[in-house]
């Protein structure tokens, strides 16, 4: 009777440490897209003002 009573118990510490790990791994999840969409505006705004350098080349040699 004993044993088994220290089994369910276990399992239901393992299943609570599971479930919180779980929903650590979809934060981390989550905060990895957030910065994913960061870099992904970065790249796009560095992409626009090569691409208006390329357009209008005279700016450029005048910032530099």
């Amino acid at each position: 009777m004993n044993s088994i009573r220290v089994t369910s118990s276990l399992t239901g510490k393992i299943y609570s440490l599971l479930h919180t790990l779980k929903l650590h791994e979809l934060h981390i999840s989550f905060s990895i897209q957030k910065k994913k969409k960061k870099k992904k505006s970065v790249i796009k705004s560095f992409l626009l003002e090569k691409i208006q350098g390329t357009i209008n080349p005279t700016q450029k040699l005048l910032t530099k």
